[in-house]
This record gives structure tokens, sequence and C-alpha cells, in this order.
């Protein structure tokens, strides 16, 4: 009964959803960006960009994305699943995400455009936001704060977004990556009700 009771839900129901909802909006990007994050929102209409926080983790912008996200999901956040349960898991995930947004536009809206006026910061400005890669690296930061190598693992993951950053990426996305990573971590490092395990799991890594 302990097996079927911490049997992972919560990240087989968004990649269950996730995943088709891409086949059915790729061709449909005004339909993505109108549901999607947008930093410059968060001043000029608070409340739409609030609540396009909530379906924007399903729709993800492209295959790749996608992809990186399932993949991240399925070796780390399962087993973050499992050592806390579906529901921290779920609040992980969509809680790094959310709070992520902010400080991405704390950031941007900081620096741009009176600090910095480059043609990346004006894509990140005018650009929308969406999927749950954010919510993959929330994870991955709860993982490693489960881990018996905490900040070893930290360190990977953060060398791992950045190394993307450098050689794939080039836009402002790691911003939502690397805080969504400290965020989880520390959430589960230091929020003690958020890291206790559910009886009858074990640490294994």
């Amino acid at each position: 009964m302990t097996l079927l009771r911490h049997l992972p839900v919560a990240i087989p129901l968004y990649l269950l959803t996730a995943w088709p909802l891409y086949f059915v909006f790729r061709d449909s990007r005004d339909t993505i960006d109108d549901l999607s994050y947008r930093i410059p929102e968060l001043a000029t209409d608070t409340a739409r960009a609030l609540a396009s926080i909530g379906p924007a983790p399903f729709l993800n912008h492209s295959l790749d994305q996608l992809v990186y996200a399932t993949l991240m999901l399925l070796i780390f956040g399962l087993v973050v699943e499992w050592r806390l349960g579906w529901l921290r898991t779920t609040l992980l995930f969509f809680g790094t995400i959310f709070v992520a947004c902010l400080i991405a536009a704390a950031v941007l809206h900081a620096i741009y455009p009176e600090v910095v006026d480059s043609g990346e910061f004006r894509k990140a400005w005018e650009r929308s936001y969406s999927g749950g890669s954010a919510g993959a690296l929330g994870l991955d930061g709860a993982f490693a704060a489960t881990s018996r190598w905490p900040y070893a693992w930290l360190a990977a993951f953060a060398l791992w977004e950045l190394g993307l950053w450098y050689f794939y990426l080039g836009n402002f996305t790691p911003v939502f990556h690397i805080s969504a990573l400290l965020l989880g971590f520390a959430a589960v490092r230091w929020l003690p009700t958020v890291g206790r395990r559910p009886r009858g799991v074990v640490q294994t890594a």
C-alpha cells in the first residue's frame, strides 16, 4: 500500500495535458500568445498578467522546450514526487513558475530600457512566455535539496542551464529557469513543511 500511495500522479497528469495541447495549438501561435505571460503587462494590466501564469505552463511554445521539460520531469521530477508526494510536487512546480515570473519581470523592469537597451532585452520585453520548463527546473532544485549532495547537484543544474543559455538559447529565458531552480532548492531545504518526506519514503540519491 505504501508503494501505491506514493506512485507519481502530478507529473504524469501534467505531461498528459501538455503534450496534446502542444499539438492542438502548435499552428495557432496567436492563441498561445493570448494565453501566455507577458512581462510588461505586470505593470500595465496586473490582473491579466497574473492570471496568465495559470494556463501558460501547459502551453509550451516549441517542441524543443516541451521535450526538454519532459526529460527533466521524467528524470528528476518523478524522484521528487516519490520523495515529497504529489501535492508538494504540484505546489513546487506551479509555485516556482509563479514566483520566477515575478522575479524575471522585476529584473527586466529594473534594467530595460533605462540601463540596457539592447536587442535581446527588447525581445525579452516584447515576447510572451509559456511552457513548463521553469517548473521543471524548480523540481530540479527540489531534487538537489533532497539529495545527499545538495550543493553539488544545485551547481550541476546551474552550470547545465548556463551552458544551455550560452550554446543554444542566448535569450532571457534562463532568468526564469535559474530563479525557479533556486526557489525549488530553497523551499525544500529551508521550509520544513515543504521538505519533509511522507512516511515510508527513503532518500536514495
